[in-house]
C-alpha cells in the first residue's frame, strides 16, 4: 500500500493500481477488418488459455467480430499457450475445418502455426491467411513475412514511466486509471488475398 504501482500489459482487476497496455480490442478488429477486405469468411483463432488479460482481451475481441464474418467462426478456437509449439500443434487440431485465415493471439504461436501449415502443404497467403500480434523481430524474419498487430512499446514505456512519477502510493480506487493506446496493423506476405502467392504483397 506504500509503494506507487502501475501495471504493464497486465490487468488485475478494477481499483488495484493503474495499468498501461495496448488496445487489445482494436488491435483484433484492425486483423479482422484487413481480413475481411482481402476475402477471407472462414476464420480460426490459436490463443492462450487462462485469465490473464492480454490473453482474454484478445480471444474475445476476435470471438466478438468473427461472428459477423462467420456465424461459426466463434467455435474454431484452440487455446494453449503463447508458445511457437503451440501454435504447430493447435493447426493439426483447427486445419481440417479448413479455414481461409489463421489470426493468431501472438507472433511465436503465428510462427508456429505458419511453419505446420507450410509441412501439411497448404498455400500461404494463397489457400490460408495467417496474423499475429506484438510484431516482434520475428514476425518480419517469417517465410513469409507475417502480418501482424504492432504494439506502440516506446510509448507504452514512457506512459507508464509517466503514471508512476504522479501515482501517489495509496490513493482511493476510483482514482486508478486504465489507458489504453492505440496499436497499428503491419501488413506482411502471410495474409495476401486468395489467389496470390508468398511474397507478393509488400
Amino acid at each position: 500500500a506504500r509503494v506507487p504501482l502501475v501495471l504493464l500489459d497486465r490487468g488485475c482487476g478494477p481499483g488495484v493500481a493503474d495499468s498501461v497496455a495496448v488496445d487489445n480490442v482494436a488491435g483484433m478488429a484492425l486483423v479482422l477488418d484487413h481480413l475481411a477486405a482481402t476475402g477471407r469468411r472462414r476464420p480460426c483463432f490459436i490463443g492462450a488459455a487462462g485469465t490473464a488479460s492480454a490473453a482474454a482481451e484478445r480471444r474475445a475481441a476476435y470471438e466478438a467480430g468473427a461472428a459477423a464474418l462467420d456465424p461459426g467462426a466463434p467455435g474454431r478456437v484452440a487455446l494453449g499457450d503463447f508458445s511457437v509449439e503451440w501454435g504447430r500443434a493447435a493447426v493439426d487440431r483447427l486445419w481440417p475445418s479448413r479455414p481461409d485465415a489463421v489470426v493468431c493471439a501472438n507472433d511465436l504461436i503465428a510462427a508456429g502455426a505458419l511453419q505446420r501449415l507450410r509441412q501439411l502443404g497448404a498455400d500461404v497467403p494463397g489457400e490460408v491467411a495467417v496474423t499475429g500480434f506484438d510484431d516482434i523481430p520475428l514476425a518480419g524474419l517469417a517465410d513469409p513475412a507475417l502480418t501482424t498487430v504492432r504494439q506502440p512499446l516506446a510509448e507504452l514505456a514512457a506512459e507508464a514511466a509517466r503514471l508512476l512519477a504522479r501515482t501517489p502510493a495509496a490513493g482511493p480506487p476510483a482514482a486508478r486509471r486504465a489507458v489504453r493506446l492505440a496499436p497499428e496493423l503491419v501488413v506482411r506476405a502471410s495474409s495476401a488475398g486468395p489467389g496470390t502467392r508468398a511474397g507478393e504483397a509488400s
